[in-house]
């Protein structure tokens, strides 16, 4: 590029996931949780749902699902397309993904 010259800002999910620490996660989770009404307000649920939860990220990372990037602070990347995650969410009921991207892709 010339100098002085913009380059376009590419959307994220063109450029590709970003890492991400558990607790990031674990916090979205729980908010799309509540706002679907499934979570309730009930902390001790949500405490013994963060177990839960920490075996399935251990399985997803299994699965290749997601990537563990660092071991000291618990960071992971998707390793799931968006395409692949939106067609996901259209086959889950009343999950709009989104409606919980900062990023929107046009389909």
């Amino acid at each position: 590029l010339q100098r002085g010259m913009k380059q376009a800002k590419l959307p994220q999910h063109q450029i590709g996931p970003k890492a991400f620490p558990k607790s990031r996660l674990m916090a979205v989770f729980f908010s799309i949780l509540r706002s679907s009404g499934a979570g309730g307000n009930d902390n001790r649920g949500m405490a013994s749902r963060s177990v839960q939860i920490s075996a399935e990220i251990s399985q997803l990372v299994t699965l290749k699902l997601l990537s563990k990037v660092s071991s000291d602070n618990a960071r992971y990347k998707c390793n799931v397309s968006y395409d692949t995650a939106l067609d996901i969410s259209f086959k889950m009921r009343n999950f709009e993904l989104n409606k919980y991207l900062y990023d929107k892709a046009v389909r």
